[in-house]
């Protein structure tokens, strides 16, 4: 996996080449795991420690990150 992929913007924006700052929004990292944590939220029957979530959240975001870079 690309080192810097993850850390890259999520929905980059034009504009956004021009400003001399942080880049604004998520990252693709971030919104992955954001999407997957989304699905564990929609299911009653996942259970409830909050922490334990996102840390499956974030290793799936990762695991989605690795292997797309390999298509």
């Amino acid at each position: 996996m690309r080192a810097n992929n993850g850390n890259s913007p999520a929905m980059p924006q034009e504009w956004a080449s021009y400003v001399e700052a942080d880049p604004v929004g998520l990252t693709k990292r971030e919104h992955f795991a954001a999407l997957v944590l989304q699905g564990f939220a929609a299911d009653p029957d996942i259970g409830n420690e909050a922490s334990v979530l996102a840390k499956h959240a974030v290793a799936w975001a990762d695991a989605l990150l690795e292997e797309l870079e390999k298509s």
